[in-house]
């Protein structure tokens, strides 16, 4: 798949996982009219992947990013741990000042990357 699939740009917006088609329509049409920017996908990506990736993973975990370009920031939780999956939520303001949360689960497969779980 070439970058400028909306499905690749989604999965890397968000912790550069993969979701299936559905959800990745839907995830895709949400942050494409969410208003955030490739810059500002790309700190909400780094926020969040630093609360599992290459870390000791802690439930209640957060961690907050803001673009001073766009005026939007936003704050990640990790609110719950099992095994090798993580359950994320996201707040995030975006420069159109419009507030939206989303909540995904991520599991860690056994060659190290981590993916959206399909619940």
């Amino acid at each position: 798949m070439m970058l400028k699939n909306p499905l690749i740009i989604a999965s890397m917006c968000l912790a550069l996982v993969m979701v299936n088609a559905a959800e990745a329509e839907s995830l895709t049409r949400m942050l494409r009219k969410s208003g955030l920017t490739p810059q500002d996908l790309e700190l909400m990506t780094a926020a969040e992947t630093s609360l599992y990736v290459n870390t000791t993973i802690r439930e209640g975990a957060e961690a907050s990013w803001s673009n001073p370009d766009t005026t939007a920031s936003g704050r990640v939780r990790l609110y719950d741990h099992r095994g090798n999956c993580a359950n994320i939520a996201h707040q995030f303001t975006a420069r159109n000042k419009n507030t939206r949360s989303i909540q995904f689960r991520v599991c860690q497969q056994s060659d190290g990357r981590w993916l959206f779980a399909a619940d």
